[in-house]
């Protein structure tokens, strides 16, 4: 036999038991998959290839999807969940994850298939909420109490857009003072040159709203206190105004949805993450 044949008859030797070795790792490497995924060893590096893709279906669901209310994640999660269903809520971030092939006791799972929930916040609270703090000039204030008067039930539409409109009116008069009345509004005075005479007036606008608007798109209204603060300088008039417990608010609208979603699937979701 000449060299060249005896090299390739070893080399041929070599390849099938090589195989064999691979054959029985394979062997166990399937054992260790619970799915039982197919795959081939390629020659081009030996490199383990699964053929799941070849299948009519495959074995396992992997899929992450990504919902915005609450009613279409409980639906969706009710469809698909199994005993093993778990839900983690995070606060912080407005999410809620559905995993729905989490792990059994003893029985790992790939923890493929994902559900998550991601709460937005309203236009409504977004609004008042990004205006809280801010300086407003009177026309700019009487404008923000117009564009948002269907968010406020007290005091009514009617009295605070009748404010706003004075507000605007007297746009280029002098204030002199502010005074806080006994039924909790402030008369504001001022003064004001009509031909070349000065005119005493005042106004009266109120000193605390009440919102009747939702934290969260999708989600009920809850009642938030607006407390109005004002600045006089130089015969100029700003507003700004505060909050009452926004964190807390934002916090049991978090807690109503996470109940709702508890109530809705029958699981309790974890406070905390995942990776």
């Amino acid at each position: 036999m000449l060299k060249n044949e005896t090299d390739n008859m070893s080399d041929i030797a070599a390849a099938i038991e090589a195989g064999r070795h691979l054959e029985r790792g394979s062997q166990t490497a399937l054992k260790a998959a619970p799915e039982g995924i197919p795959y081939a060893i390629l020659a081009d590096g030996l490199k383990a290839t699964s053929l799941e893709d070849l299948l009519l279906q495959p074995l396992l669901i992997r899929q992450t999807v990504r919902l915005d209310s609450t009613d279409s994640f409980c639906r969706y999660v009710s469809a698909f969940k199994s005993e093993g269903t778990q839900l983690f809520a995070n606060q912080k971030h407005s999410h809620v994850l559905a995993i729905i092939d989490y792990h059994d006791v003893g029985e790992p799972s790939r923890c493929a298939h994902r559900a998550q929930l991601t709460l937005a916040a309203s236009p409504e609270w977004t609004a008042w909420h990004g205006g809280e703090g801010k300086a407003f000039s009177q026309q700019a204030f009487a404008e923000f109490l117009e564009d948002h008067e269907l968010d406020i039930v007290e005091p009514d539409g009617a009295t605070v857009l009748e404010a706003a409109t004075m507000l605007e009116a007297k746009s280029t008069v002098a204030f002199k003072s502010g005074v806080r009345l006994r039924d909790g509004s402030v008369q504001f005075e001022y003064v004001e040159e009509i031909q070349e005479k000065a005119r005493a007036g005042n106004i009266l606008f109120p000193s605390a709203l009440t919102l009747v608007i939702p934290i969260y798109e999708h989600s009920d209204p809850v009642k938030v206190k607006v407390r109005l603060r004002f600045r006089i300088k130089e015969g100029d008039l700003s507003f700004h105004y505060k909050l009452e417990r926004p964190e807390q608010l934002v916090r049991e609208a978090f807690e109503r949805e996470c109940s709702h979603i508890a109530g809705e699937l029958g699981i309790v979701p974890l406070q905390g993450t995942t990776s």
